[in-house]
């Protein structure tokens, strides 16, 4: 049955690749929100399941973790079409060693939030400006918590809701991280000011 399920979903996978998925995370990487992507694509595809791929994609490149990360690596399995001398076709399957996850992760906790109570939370997004509340709320969070990596979107998301972070093993604030970040740029920006006084930064 698990492998009819794979079989079922590899085949989903190609029908939606040749109708709008590539389309989708091209633009996803790019930086788009799912009502972003849902206006710049020609064909008709609903936000729910432009969701679906941009979400997949995220926990595919490992953007998303739906597992804490624990220092071990994971193998990504996927499935290649072929087609034999005779026409027929039939799915290979592959799979491929994933490094460890590095780096600092929020922790989100958004599925079960939405699911106590949908309109507090989304009076705790008005703090987000439109873009960075339109990337939550679009995108389908399970009930348990996922980690999404500290890029810097989440840099700005994390900030403003308070979000724990982890990296490391280690959990703190990501208040502290953004002010710790500030005080960088705040401190080099001193320095370029009295090395102005010889020569231009």
């Amino acid at each position: 049955m698990k492998k009819n399920r794979y079989f079922e979903e590899a085949l989903a996978d190609l029908v939606n690749n040749a109708a709008y998925g590539d389309a989708v995370r091209h633009l996803a990487d790019l930086g788009l929100t799912v009502p972003e992507i849902h206006d710049r694509l020609m064909y008709p595809v609903s936000n729910e399941r432009i969701s679906a791929v941009v979400w997949k994609h995220l926990v595919s490149r490992g953007i998303i973790l739906t597992e804490e990360p624990d220092g071990s690596g994971n193998v990504k399995t996927t499935y290649i079409k072929e087609t034999d001398e005779l026409g027929r076709t039939s799915f290979r399957r592959m799979e491929e060693s994933v490094p460890p996850v590095a780096g600092s992760f929020a922790i989100c906790d958004f599925g079960k939030k939405i699911y106590q109570d949908k309109k507090a939370f989304d009076r705790e997004l008005e703090c987000l400006d439109q873009c960075d509340r339109d990337y939550i709320s679009y995108l389908d969070w399970p009930l348990r918590k996922v980690y999404h990596v500290m890029d810097e979107r989440m840099k700005r998301i994390a900030a403003k809701l308070d979000l724990e972070v982890v990296s490391f093993g280690n959990v703190m604030s990501a208040l502290d991280i953004y002010y710790t970040d500030t005080d960088i740029i705040d401190r080099k920006v001193q320095i370029c000011q009295i090395n102005s006084r010889e020569q231009s930064c």
